[in-house]
């Protein structure tokens, strides 16, 4: 899932974050304005939600498939905060290993999967974040 986009939960209707962030002091509690035609161009007024995926829900059609393609051709894959107890997300490290992918685990605590990882990073993401994000874009990460 991705917070830059949001959809309507009755209609579907999308929407990007960042136009609604930018209405919450008009409407703190967004709902879709989306003209319904078969209900007089009425407003649907559906509950607009994030395209974050929250847990114990459903992953969109064909997302692990798609994430265990891209994990596997990756340059680089980066674990950042996670614990890597939820499945089936967690399950992606495997398969970016598996395919040589090199790893880097950044998170406080030790997880599962840590034997894998080229690097493991344990500082504050607040810190270490923008340090292995400029190492990188100058080719030292």
């Amino acid at each position: 899932g991705t917070i830059g986009s949001s959809h309507c939960m009755k209609c579907g209707q999308a929407y990007r974050t960042a136009d609604i962030m930018a209405k919450l002091d008009q409407e703190p509690d967004p709902h879709c304005h989306k003209p319904m035609p078969y209900q007089g161009n009425m407003p649907c007024n559906g509950i607009i939600k994030t395209d974050v995926v929250y847990f114990g829900q459903a992953l969109p059609e064909g997302a692990m498939e798609k994430s265990m393609r891209l994990a596997s051709q990756a340059d680089q894959f980066w674990v950042i905060g996670s614990t890597l107890e939820v499945y089936p997300a967690a399950s992606l490290v495997p398969v970016a290993a598996q395919a040589g992918v090199p790893i880097t685990i950044m998170n406080m605590g030790s997880t599962q999967y840590d034997s894998l990882a080229t690097r493991l990073i344990h500082e504050p993401i607040e810190e270490a974040l923008p340090k292995l994000v400029d190492k990188t874009i100058a080719g030292q990460g």
